[in-house]
């Protein structure tokens, strides 16, 4: 099925699903394709899996060393409450959690899967720059994924082009929720980035995402649906945040390209809007993603109503691009007690295992089956 060892074998049966093959696998994790042999239902299974800490025990167990019981604990709880809040999201463009399962020493995510080419791939694969038009099918459905996600009390804070997946008949889809974080306070919409790491990609993450101890809210996915809204029209994502911040800080002016002059095809007030939610300060930004889709002037009209401008070529993504990850106050005052280097990989292991290489596609080889246990454990909420 795949030339990684550690990875389960072809047939290998996980909570009802019989493992198919491998969609991705990063330092932290492995994803795989699993389906229903009742239903034939198609789903993505994510297991924890910590290279260098953990090993695999026959066909399915994992041990860790004794020395690392502690973090892998605090590990796993997160990563189990991570889905279980994932469990209570229920929107048509949001790629659904539907299950979690402790067993084996370790814990799987269970997920629809989705098939289809990410909005980065669709964009690549246009001959031309495509009109504000021409993305409305596929972007206002993510405003209004957002819209719904921000009144959860969820951010994402990874939002960007391959994070989007759009599916054979066109509709958008946002995956790797992985950076998500809960908005603790519920009336302010506003959530203090304790204990998390900051994950993004460099050139849609907002600034203040990339500080540590910094206060995110909805602003924060604001600037990342601007850059890529940017992405979309200019042809290329907008500048490097931390290359802004550190022009700025040094005085030599903003390093961002007004979409205006990037794109001079897209109408004026289009291009203010997206200017807008790029600015470098939060307070600068529209205020929720309801005042962005006003400045927008697409308010009040429903996206199922557009043309479906998408043209799949083909079903696998493109290989995903390395997050950015930077440690809070709070993971480094842990990490005095059992070295930096571990409780940074047992932290990271939360975030990459549901962003690294989620859909990627890899080389498959089959296996003899080995059959898992049956779920013990569903999401609640």
């Amino acid at each position: 099925m795949s030339n990684d060892p550690h990875a389960l074998q072809a047939g290998t049966v996980i909570a009802g699903y019989r493992v198919v093959r491998v969609l991705g696998a990063g330092g932290f994790g492995i994803t795989y394709e699993g389906e229903s042999p009742v239903t034939g239902r198609r789903v993505a299974i994510k297991e924890f899996f910590p290279r260098g800490i953990a090993s695999r025990k026959g066909a399915t167990e994992i041990i860790y060393a004794e020395r690392d019981t502690e973090l892998v604990s605090w590990a796993l709880k997160r990563f189990e409450s991570s889905t279980t809040e994932q469990c209570r999201l229920k929107h048509p463009n949001i790629v659904e959690v539907f299950h979690y399962l402790a067993e084996n020493d370790t814990g799987y995510m269970f997920m629809d899967y989705v098939e289809g080419a990410t909005f980065e791939q669709w964009l690549r694969d246009r001959p031309n720059l495509p009109t504000a038009e021409e993305i409305r099918p596929m972007l206002e459905p993510v405003i209004d994924a957002l819209d719904y996600l921000h009144s959860m009390n969820f951010i994402h804070r990874d939002v960007a082009p391959d994070n989007i997946m759009i599916t054979a008949d066109g509709r958008p889809v946002i995956i790797d929720f992985g950076a998500i974080k809960m908005i603790e306070n519920r009336t302010l919409l506003q959530a203090k980035t304790v204990h998390s790491f900051m994950v993004g990609k460099q050139h849609y993450s907002p600034p203040e995402q990339t500080r540590e101890g910094e206060t995110l809210d909805a602003r924060a996915d604001i600037y990342a649906l601007g850059a890529v809204f940017y992405r979309a029209l200019a042809g290329r994502p907008p500048a490097d945040t931390e290359e802004r911040a550190r022009k700025i800080a040094f005085g030599e002016g903003d390093s961002l390209i007004p979409l205006s002059e990037a794109a001079p095809h897209v109408p004026e007030g289009f291009a203010k809007a997206i200017e807008k939610a790029l600015s470098f300060r939060a307070n600068d930004r529209q205020g929720s993603i309801d005042e962005f889709r006003q400045a927008l002037g697409w308010q009040g009209m429903s996206s199922s109503s557009a043309p479906t401008q998408a043209v799949i070529r083909s079903a696998a993504t493109t290989p995903r691009n390395p997050s950015y990850i930077s440690p809070s106050s709070a993971q480094v005052e842990k990490s005095r007690r059992a070295g930096t280097a571990r409780w940074a990989a047992i932290a990271a292991a939360l975030v990459l295992l549901v962003v690294g290489s989620a859909f990627a596609m890899m080389s498959l080889r089959s296996s003899d089956p080995q059959v898992a246990v049956d779920p013990k454990q569903t999401c609640q909420g």
